[in-house]
């Protein structure tokens, strides 16, 4: 079973390949050096798509912060991420094709620009244990006919 942490962690590894950044995957608002990345996982949907199996979706976001201003930086970065991004993603044992690459601009002022798309993925429904009373005795009348 794919978890949300798993994503996040193939998806920073795919950035290192060819960013020497820091990759910030957990909740840092201070303090943090500059040019870097931060990935988050924004789950959109997780429906039972049959008995054994759900259906899952969500967005991967990719927020690049530079050192300088630079358009020119931004695009090549973003530029990058999409070469990056559109192989297939290897999260475990599965491939993860990554759909709708677009780019946004979070910050205008301050050119912090943003890399998403989406994973749309098929996953093992969680067994839940449950306990059950035990039947008592149960007393069958047969009566037999000739």
């Amino acid at each position: 079973m794919l978890t949300y942490w798993d994503i996040k962690k193939a998806v920073a590894e795919r950035i290192k390949t060819r960013f020497s950044y820091p990759i910030y995957v957990n909740d840092v608002t201070e303090g943090f050096s500059k040019p870097c990345f931060f990935v988050r996982i924004l789950p959109i949907m997780s429906e039972i798509a049959n008995a054994n199996t759900t259906h899952n979706k969500v967005t991967v976001e990719i927020n690049y912060f530079q050192s300088q201003k630079s358009e020119q930086d931004n695009l090549r970065t973003m530029q990058t991420l999409r070469e990056l991004f559109l192989q297939p993603l290897s999260v475990l044992d599965r491939k993860l094709i990554c759909e709708d690459l677009r780019v946004e601009v979070a910050e205008e002022e301050k050119q912090i620009y943003q890399f998403l798309f989406d994973l749309d993925y098929y996953d093992e429904l969680p067994k839940v244990a449950q306990d059950y009373e035990l039947i008592g005795e149960i007393l069958i009348n047969e009566e037999v006919e000739q």
